[in-house]
C-alpha cells in the first residue's frame, strides 16, 4: 500500500516535470543538457574528477579515487535493486499524445 502511494506520487511529479520540459521551445538544448546529466551518472565523471584531483593534489586525489570506487560499487547494486523494486513505465510510455 505504502509502495503504491509512493510510486503514484513520484509518477505525478514525473509527469509534471516531463510535460514542463517537453512543452518547452528549444527542446534541442534541453535534450542535450539532460542527456549529459543522465550520462554523468554512468561513472565516467568519477574518473574525470579523480584525475583532476590527482593533478592538483595527489593525496586528495588518492582519497577521492578510493571513495569514488566504493561509492560506485554501492551505487550500481542499489540502482539495480531500486529499479527492479519500483518497475514503473517511463512518462513517454504512459502519457497520451507524446511521441518520443
Amino acid at each position: 500500500m505504502i509502495k503504491r502511494i509512493w510510486i503514484n506520487n513520484i509518477t505525478q511529479w514525473d509527469i509534471l516535470l516531463f510535460r514542463f520540459i517537453f512543452d518547452r521551445n528549444g527542446r534541442v538544448l534541453l535534450d542535450r543538457f539532460f542527456f549529459i546529466i543522465s550520462k554523468s551518472a554512468d561513472g565516467f565523471l568519477y574518473a574525470v574528477i579523480a584525475v583532476l584531483f590527482l593533478l592538483i593534489d595527489s593525496h586528495t586525489g588518492n582519497r577521492f579515487f578510493t571513495s569514488a570506487i566504493l561509492a560506485y560499487g554501492l551505487k550500481v547494486p542499489l540502482y539495480i535493486m531500486i529499479k527492479r523494486w519500483v518497475r514503473r513505465k517511463r512518462p513517454f510510455d504512459t502519457i497520451e499524445g507524446i511521441r518520443f
